[in-house]
C-alpha cells in the first residue's frame, strides 16, 4: 500500500506589528512648545530663593533708611555692620544691600526669598552672609555673584535660642547678636571660614566652600563663639565644660586653636577661659585670677613672650598692638 506523506498544516504568520505613523505637529505647534519649555526654564525657581535686584525692586530699602543696616559694633565694621569691599559700601537688611562708598548710591540688593540676613563678614574676596534659616552664602561684591551657599546644621535653631544655646528670647535683636559670633574669616596662604556654634564647628575653604574638617564636643562640653579670637592664621575658641566625667571628676574645659586642616593644638582651660588676639600671631589666653593670662602663639599654640617684650622687635613683622588697650600685661578682660 503506496505510503502517503503527511504534511504539516501551514499556521498564517503573524504580521509583525509597526508603529502606527503619527500625525507630524505643525510647525506653528513645535515652535510653540520650544518656546514654552525656554519660558519655563527662565523663570524656574532660583536655588536657595536667591535674588539679585536694582535700586527700586519691590522691598528695596533706599540709602539712609533704617533698617537699611544692622547695628551694634562687632569685629568686622563699625557700629553701623557695614562692611567695605572693593569699593563698595555693604549693609545688612533685610539682604546684602551695596551702595558706592563714595556717592552713597544704592548699586544692587542680593535677597533670599524667605529667609532674613543678619550678619555678614569679608573672607578672602568674599562678604559671608549669615541668614536666619541657618544657611551661609558667599557672595563676591564686585560681580554681585552668588558663589556657593552652605547649611550649618542647628543653626537656625542657636539663632532662635532654642536647642543648643542658652535659653533666652529668640527675637531678631537675640539672633543678630549670636550671629555676630558664628563666623571666624581667616586669612592666609588658603583664606577659610572658621564657623561655630555651641553643639559644632566647621572649617569651611572660601575659594570653593568646600567643607575641610567639622567636629563635636564631647558631652557635657559647648563650644562658646562668644569667646572667640582670629588671627592671621587661626581661630581660638574656648569650649568649656559642665559636670563631672568618669570618676566624678569635674569636667575640665580648653581653648583650642584652629586652622584649615582642623584643630592645631588645644589648652586646659577654665569653665570662664577667654581667648583674646594680641595682634597677627598671638592671642592671650585669660583664665581666671588663680591662672591668669597665658600667651600662646595663635598658630602654634607655643607660649611666647607677653605684651612690651623687647623679643617682640625681633619678629619678621612688628605687630600692630603690644597689648589691648586700656589693659597691662596680665590684666583680666573684666578690668577693661
Amino acid at each position: 500500500m503506496p505510503r502517503i506523506p503527511l504534511r504539516r498544516p501551514s499556521l498564517p504568520r503573524p504580521r509583525p506589528r509597526g508603529l502606527r505613523p503619527r500625525a507630524a505637529l505643525p510647525p506653528a505647534a513645535v515652535l510653540l512648545v520650544l518656546l514654552a519649555g525656554a519660558a519655563a526654564h527662565a523663570h524656574r525657581p532660583a536655588p536657595y530663593g536667591d535674588r539679585i535686584a536694582a535700586p527700586g525692586a519691590a522691598g528695596v530699602l533706599p540709602a539712609g533708611s533704617a533698617g537699611a543696616s544692622a547695628g551694634g559694633p562687632g569685629p568686622d565694621g563699625p557700629a553701623t555692620g557695614r562692611l567695605a569691599v572693593d569699593g563698595l559700601d555693604l549693609r545688612i537688611g533685610p539682604g546684602l544691600e551695596a551702595y558706592d562708598a563714595r556717592t552713597g548710591r544704592h548699586l544692587w540688593s542680593y535677597r533670599r526669598r524667605g529667609a532674613a540676613a543678619l550678619h555678614a563678614v569679608r573672607s578672602g574676596g568674599d562678604a559671608v552672609v549669615v541668614w536666619d534659616d541657618g544657611l551661609l552664602t558667599a557672595v563676591r561684591p564686585a560681580g554681585h555673584r552668588v558663589r556657593w551657599h552652605r547649611a550649618v546644621p542647628g543653626l537656625a535653631a542657636w539663632l532662635r535660642g532654642g536647642p543648643g544655646g542658652s535659653p533666652g528670647p529668640g527675637g531678631t535683636p537675640a539672633a543678630v547678636g549670636r550671629a555676630r559670633t558664628v563666623l571666624q574669616p581667616v586669612d592666609g596662604p588658603e583664606p577659610w571660614l572658621g564657623v561655630f556654634t555651641p553643639a559644632l564647628a566647621m572649617g569651611f575653604r572660601d575659594r570653593d566652600g568646600d567643607l575641610r574638617w567639622i567636629l563635636a564636643p564631647p558631652r557635657g562640653c559647648a563650644f562658646a563663639p562668644d569667646r572667640a579670637a582670629r588671627t592671621d592664621g587661626a581661630a581660638v575658641v574656648a569650649r568649656p565644660c559642665t559636670g563631672t566625667g568618669d570618676g566624678g571628676r569635674a569636667r575640665t574645659g580648653e581653648v583650642a586653636g584652629y586652622g584649615i586642616g582642623g584643630r592645631l593644638w588645644r589648652l586646659t582651660a577654665g569653665p570662664q577661659a577667654r581667648p583674646d588676639r594680641l595682634d597677627g600671631r598671638r592671642v592671650a589666653v585669660w583664665d581666671g585670677p588663680v591662672l591668669g593670662v597665658r600667651v600662646v602663639d595663635a598658630v602654634r599654640g607655643a607660649p611666647v613672650p607677653a605684651c612690651g617684650d623687647p623679643a617682640l622687635r625681633l619678629a619678621a613683622e612688628a605687630p600692630a598692638e603690644r597689648c589691648p588697650a586700656g589693659r597691662p600685661p596680665g590684666a583680666s578682660p573684666a578690668d577693661r
